[in-house]
């Protein structure tokens, strides 16, 4: 009975033994995978912000969101994903989840394997304003560029002659573009033009006033009207021209022999507008008219109606025949003809 006893109780033993010893094993198991997560989390997280403000045409995904991975080369592609396009006068708007992962997988990327952080971000458009400072180093730039590279050994000041008004433009995807008014750089009016493509979308008119610090050539004395200038009568001097409605003359060498337009007083600064323009054929003088058709060609002479420049079209007298022709001017005295 005590032998009965004994060996009935050895299996009980054993299965408590058993239990005690997968018990110490699961706390084991247990305190080792502690900091394990049972469902490996994605390496890319994409954090959604709640507002965006934006200033271009297209919204990206790197503007809606923050995008956390090591591989750089994936967070660039995610940053880029084009997520919506939206109207600068539009309402801000709702962009979901949803939206976003259709997008990522329009990019041959699998919109599963990220982590997100939020569900929509609402996008608004912010314009862009052209500050008035921002304006002006930008026209000063432009002139600098412009009139610098053309007059050697000179400085240039300039300043606005009316207040600049800030400009305000759609978005980033436009250039600002300045042209002289009346192709005259020198009187200081120019137009600002903003520019998408190659569509105008405003005009902005501005006025500055242009201080160009030179070598130019001054009269040593009075120079009458209608009279060749001479050597002893001009030098060089440095001046300060401010808005100059027409070029000052800068060589020496381009002004002895020109004829005065009319009384230039001495200390004066000598621009074309004080000269008289010389024309390749003046009006009333005799030229040569060259008519051609193939190996045929035909000279003879005629009398100049109007002044004419090279490749300037003029009316003509024939000498021989007193006929009326137009001809263009090839060079001096001399007009060709088309027939």
């Amino acid at each position: 009975m005590d032998a009965y006893k004994l060996t009935n109780h050895i299996p009980q033993k054993q299965s408590t033994i058993s239990k005690v010893h997968h018990l110490i094993c699961l706390i084991i198991f247990f305190v080792c995978t502690a900091n394990v997560p049972l469902f490996a989390e994605s390496q890319v997280k994409i954090i959604f912000r709640p507002f965006v403000e934006i200033s271009s045409e297209h919204v990206y995904l790197g503007d809606l969101a923050q995008i956390q991975t090591n591989d750089e080369d994936l967070r660039q592609r995610l940053e880029a994903v084009k997520i919506k396009r939206i109207k600068p006068s539009g309402p801000p708007r709702t962009i979901p989840l949803p939206h976003v992962k259709s997008r990522i997988a329009q990019q041959q990327l699998d919109p599963s394997e990220y982590t997100y952080v939020g569900d929509t971000s609402v996008v608004q458009y912010k314009p862009i304003i052209l500050s008035s400072e921002s304006i002006l180093a930008a026209a000063n730039a432009f002139y600098q560029e412009r009139l610098l590279g053309e007059f050697v050994d000179a400085e240039l000041q300039v300043e606005p002659e009316t207040p600049i008004i800030p400009i305000h433009i759609p978005h980033k995807n436009v250039r600002l573009k300045f042209v002289p008014l009346n192709n005259e750089i020198l009187k200081g009016t120019l137009e600002a033009q903003v520019i998408h493509k190659k569509t105008i979308l405003s005009r902005h008119t501005l006025k500055f006033q242009m201080t160009l610090i030179r070598p130019v050539v001054v009269a040593t004395q009075n120079i009458p009207p209608h009279a060749v200038i001479q050597p002893e009568q001009v030098k060089l001097e440095r001046r300060a021209i401010k808005n100059s409605t027409a070029p000052p003359m800068t060589k020496l060498i381009e002004t002895v022999g020109k004829i005065s337009a009319t009384t230039i007083l001495q200390g004066s600064v000598i621009n074309t507008s004080l000269l008289q323009k010389q024309y390749l054929v003046p009006t009333g003088s005799i030229v040569t008219i060259v008519a051609q058709r193939g190996a045929l060609k035909v000279q003879t002479k005629g009398v100049a109606l109007e002044n004419g420049e090279r490749g300037q079209l003029i009316r003509v007298i024939n000498s021989t025949s007193k006929k009326e022709l137009k001809g263009e001017v090839i060079g001096d005295k001399l007009v060709r003809i088309r027939f």
